[in-house]
């Protein structure tokens, strides 16, 4: 979550992470609600994917698969340190800080820049890279 407009305006931050890759697909602004997740989920839904793990939020459970979701806190650890490597590389979308973007725009060219970031380190991370067997 972070902040819009002197921190009146609350934009939430859905994000989409590869768990084979560690890299961030996509991301969706808005509000915590299932239209906000439906906008990001009209992009993705075609990418070839298995298997999508989530936290017990209402909206996942209302728009993914049931046969390919499973709800999981334990499951989503690479979501929590992507959400932790964001508030690292994007001041502005650190907690309780003073920081906050002043346009709609700012947040979303300042989350192209921190994905850009946190998927170089994914690349250079040898967990993530295809290992020959």
């Amino acid at each position: 979550m972070t902040f819009l407009s002197k921190k009146k305006i609350k934009v939430w931050i859905w994000t989409v992470i590869c768990r084979e890759t560690g890299k961030m697909i996509d991301f969706e602004l808005g509000n915590r609600d299932t239209e906000t997740f439906l906008r990001l989920w009209e992009r993705i839904r075609d990418i070839n994917c298995q298997v999508y793990y989530t936290d017990n939020w209402g909206s996942y459970k209302e728009v993914l698969p049931p046969e390919q979701h499973v709800i999981s806190k334990r499951e989503t650890c690479l979501v929590e340190s992507r959400n932790s490597q964001i508030r690292t590389y994007g001041r502005r979308f650190f907690r309780k800080s003073k920081s906050y973007s002043k346009s709609r725009d700012m947040i979303y060219n300042g989350m192209m820049l921190v994905i850009n970031k946190i998927n170089q380190i994914a690349d250079t991370n040898p967990k993530f890279q295809v290992q020959t067997i």
